[in-house]
């Protein structure tokens, strides 16, 4: 065989052993291992997709809606508020504003990811026509679009999992910090998607880090391994919960939805 048809196949395998290891970590790394709703950003809009019910929505968002950003760091049009920050903390504040726990970048997204979403044809919707946001004038002359508390009441409609919703699962949330309002932050989050906060109450404890206390019943449903992820916390085994979650923030969680 000629050493040029020895290099062409040489160079063929190379690309098809490529093009596998490719595939293996794109699946290997895929933000969707499972049957949970998928909800991500994409620029101005915001899409959801729930493979149990196969409902797809794509909600297109105004440049000029006002976002209250976390750390600390005042309010932001979301037109803007892409190049303020880190994408870390751009993801964080859209986030907790939107109220969605479980809110994604696309850019989180593999090739697995995208060829999964393929089936799915969303239905769109513009926030502006929904009576969700209110058309303001600041002081300066600025038109501005605001959630009304309606948003918080009809997101859960959009964005909860049904998967996670059949777990049962039942969160009570402590702040054991002095700083008012990380509690119904958190909790308006996770019931947005699926997950229900039986208590919210406060403590004097004061924590430095947030606890997660849970039995070894609830550790491989997906609506944990969610809360593990996303708070992050020191972690205590109690199996007398059952399916009972106990989290309780402190002042990390604090300094990430308030600053200081």
């Amino acid at each position: 065989m000629p050493k040029i048809y020895k290099f062409i196949w040489l160079f063929v395998i190379l690309l098809l052993l490529a093009v596998f290891g490719f595939l293996i970590v794109s699946y290997q790394k895929r933000v969707w291992k499972d049957d949970s709703r998928l909800t991500y950003y994409d620029l101005l809009q915001i899409r959801s997709i729930d493979p149990v019910t196969k409902e797809a929505i794509v909600i297109n968002l105004p440049q000029n809606l006002e976002i209250e950003s976390t750390d600390g760091r005042g309010v932001w049009l979301l037109g803007k508020i892409a190049k303020a920050g880190s994408k870390k903390w751009v993801l964080e504040s859209l986030r907790w504003h939107f109220g969605i726990a479980d809110l994604r970048d696309r850019n989180d997204l593999t090739l697995w990811d995208w060829w999964s979403l393929r089936k799915y044809s969303p239905k769109s919707i513009d926030l502006t026509q929904t009576g969700l946001v209110t058309l303001e004038k600041t002081s300066d002359g600025l038109d501005i679009y605001r959630f009304s508390p309606h948003w918080y009441l009809q997101s859960s409609d959009w964005f909860a999992s049904t998967q996670i919703i059949r777990q049962n699962l039942v969160v009570t949330v402590i702040n054991t910090t002095f700083v008012t309002g990380v509690g119904s932050r958190v909790v308006r989050s996770l019931e947005t998607i699926g997950i229900k906060v039986q208590t919210l109450s406060t403590s004097e404890d004061n924590l430095k880090r947030c606890r997660l206390t849970y039995s070894s019943k609830v550790k491989r449903l997906s609506g944990f391994v969610l809360l593990q992820n996303l708070f992050n916390c020191e972690v205590h085994i109690n199996e007398s919960l059952g399916l009972e979650i106990k989290l309780e923030l402190g002042l990390d969680w604090a300094g990430i939805l308030f600053g200081g």
